[in-house]
């Protein structure tokens, strides 16, 4: 009934309940006046889903071929729903209270599909079968922004793909038997807290390509062991700035793809890198020496006087071996400092032959 009818009841019982459509909750007659039922409001914008039936608005909205959500909706997960088709968040809020009980299956496809941003939060993703996937998310605009969190991916063919977003920010996810990892491509912000990559994951666990601004992975462990590889950045074509530090890398396998300039790194100047497991590579940690290869005895031309500064020069040739963050030039007989931040750099000559 209306409220208007609730409170017209003309000496209504101690103890009566009713519904009122207009408040959209129940309430009850205390003797005196209505009091509304304590737990009975929901909130606005909330769909509370307990089974794909629940959906039925939603796909048909994405004509039949997607759960096309509604834009600032919040969407609960009670239980395991098997999709039928992809769901294309648009904006929306998706969350479970229990990773053990809230789930997400799609078999032989992708559970999440579009080009626009959303949330989803508490809840475990399955996508099996051939060509499944979790994410095949691509933004329309670069500024898309999209959340996950506090959830588990297992048991999928593939963790997927997420592209042109303006930020992504993954924290607190556990990933468990997946038979292959997830790409970020061209990422402005990219910001990755506290993941558990279990060593029963196969393939490449983050493959990273394209153009990025800030790529930020902190905390959590990556076990190794019969996977590929735990990050893959040899396809970065560009980046300002990136951070990996306190992630453990641990179970014996390979644990980075790597490009970088410097040999025996994995690495460039672009990147601040401190994990257990991992060289460390930071400006901080910067070095390199040269040295003369040719004959001691007849090989130099010039007469080198204590506390004279003077090119070292000879007819043999110079060397520049373990060069990291530093630019050997001119015949190796000059370095330079190739990091991105200021600091102070020391020398120390062991012979007049040796420098670094």
């Amino acid at each position: 009934m209306t409220t208007a009818q609730r409170i017209a009841i003309a000496s209504p019982a101690e103890g009566l309940m009713v519904f009122d459509n207009d408040e959209g909750s129940f309430f009850y007659f205390d003797g005196t006046v209505w009091v509304e039922l304590e737990g009975s409001v929901t909130r606005d914008n909330y769909k509370l889903v307990k089974s794909a039936a629940d959906l039925a608005d939603e796909l048909a909205a994405g004509g039949g071929t997607e759960y096309l959500f509604t834009t600032d909706f919040m969407y609960e997960i009670n239980g395991t729903i098997t999709l039928a088709a992809p769901i294309n968040l648009n904006g929306a809020y998706l969350v479970g209270e229990d990773t053990n009980e809230d789930i997400l299956v799609r078999v032989g496809g992708t559970i999440f599909e579009g080009d626009t941003g959303g949330s989803i939060r508490g809840l475990t993703l399955v996508a099996s079968g051939p060509g499944a996937a979790v994410f095949n998310l691509t933004g329309s605009t670069g500024t898309e922004r999209f959340v996950f969190r506090d959830s588990v991916v297992a048991n999928s063919t593939s963790v997927g793909t997420i592209s042109s977003y303006g930020l992504v920010f993954i924290s607190i996810v556990q990933y468990v038997s997946n038979a292959a990892g997830i790409t970020f491509d061209d990422i402005h912000q990219l910001l990755l807290n506290s993941e558990g990559w279990a060593s029963d994951n196969t393939g490449i666990y983050q493959t990273f390509t394209g153009d990025f601004d800030i790529i930020a992975k902190q905390g959590g462990f990556s076990k190794v062991v019969g996977a590929t590889a735990a990050i893959d950045i040899t396809g970065v074509s560009a980046l300002t700035s990136g951070n990996i530090s306190n992630v453990n890398f641990y179970g014996g396998g390979n644990y980075v793809n790597g490009s970088s300039p410097y040999t025996g790194y994995d690495f460039s100047n672009k990147w601040d890198v401190d994990s257990p497991g991992i060289p460390v590579e930071t400006d901080g940690v910067a070095s390199g020496n040269f040295y003369f290869n040719g004959t001691l005895t007849t090989g130099f031309s010039q007469f080198i006087s204590n506390g004279t500064p003077v090119e070292v020069q000879g007819t043999g040739g110079f060397d520049a071996p373990r060069l990291f963050r530093f630019i050997a030039s001119e015949g190796n007989n000059k370095l330079t400092y190739d990091g991105i931040k200021p600091r102070k750099i020391s020398s120390k000559c062991i012979d007049v032959y040796s420098c670094r």
